[in-house]
């Protein structure tokens, strides 16, 4: 499962995507991925277009 986590080193807070798993019975990060700083996470957040999502219901077994 992956989760965000802030690491401070100094005066400033560093932000990473970890991923976590059980080694030998013990909770360990097994991947981590750096994004940069709360200013730089929130300017991708803000440059990053996404489609417009839509959903459909349908019946089924009918």
């Amino acid at each position: 499962m992956a989760s965000l986590i802030a690491k401070k080193k100094g005066n400033q807070l560093y932000y990473y995507v970890v991923e976590s798993a059980r080694v030998e019975g013990q909770p360990r990060i097994v991947h981590q991925a750096y994004l940069g700083t709360a200013d730089k996470v929130a300017a991708l957040v803000k440059d990053c277009t996404f489609p417009p999502l839509s959903a459909a219901a349908r019946d089924f077994g009918l």
